[in-house]
């Protein structure tokens, strides 16, 4: 639209100069045919050679320039790099579990299964994996829930299993892409900072590129039963 307003106000500005140009110069109708002065008239207004040639030059040289703006910070290109901090933050995090329950992660837009994948492999390979018990995962937490709170919104949550301790994981790529690139479309700069002030929430890990929250709650007796059946399985 830039672009566009750009090419039309230099073609209007160098129309009404024109314009002025053919009024100031044309004869009156009394010393002149009319027919020849609205000729001149016209012609006058037309643009000239060297118009044209500027006017084209500006819209190739603005054509050109689209083609840098999609690699450009103007436009928000995800990749699929993981920073080594968010990878060591997420390996120390799996390691740190309690050996009598597995430990149920959370997050924003995302769960913690590509980083165990990456660093144990897949479930079905032919390894055994290292991770023991193996990691939990819930659903990503919607904003509402970060400025509510945590805790209450684990305690409620509607599938049991789900009531109980997580480790809430938000990676500073995260915010970075939810405040500034989607300039707050899902999350607001609010609910991160939320999320460190809540009481049952304590910050266990930060390396300054993935923080872990350790969200506790009371216990729900029918989560545990569905560990112990895991466990007897």
């Amino acid at each position: 639209l830039m672009m566009l307003a750009t090419i039309f106000g230099a073609v209007g500005v160098r129309y009404l100069l024109d314009e002025e140009s053919s009024v100031s110069d044309v004869d009156y109708p009394w010393t002149e045919p009319e027919g020849r002065s609205t000729g001149r008239r016209i012609a006058a207004s037309l643009p000239d050679a060297r118009t044209v040639a500027t006017v084209a030059a500006v819209v190739i040289v603005l054509s050109l320039s689209l083609a840098t703006i999609f690699p450009s910070p103007f436009v928000y290109l995800s990749g699929s790099h993981v920073p080594e901090g968010e990878m060591d933050g997420y390996e120390r995090a799996f390691a740190s579990q309690s050996s009598g329950s597995p430990v149920w992660f959370s997050g924003v837009r995302h769960t913690s299964d590509r980083y165990e994948i990456a660093l144990y492999g897949a479930a079905g390979a032919p390894w055994d994996r290292q991770v023991k018990p193996a990691v939990k995962k819930s659903a990503p937490v919607p904003e509402q829930a970060m400025l509510d709170g945590l805790p209450t919104f684990y305690a409620n949550h509607p599938e049991e299993v789900v009531r109980r301790d997580h480790y809430f994981v938000v990676a500073e790529a995260d915010r970075q892409r939810e405040v500034e690139a989607y300039r707050e479309l899902r999350y607001s700069a609010e609910s991160f900072e939320a999320v460190a002030a809540q009481p049952n929430v304590g910050k266990v890990r930060d390396n300054g590129e993935l923080t872990v929250y350790f969200v506790d709650i009371e216990e729900d007796p029918s989560a545990n039963a569905v560990d112990d059946r895991e466990r007897i399985a």
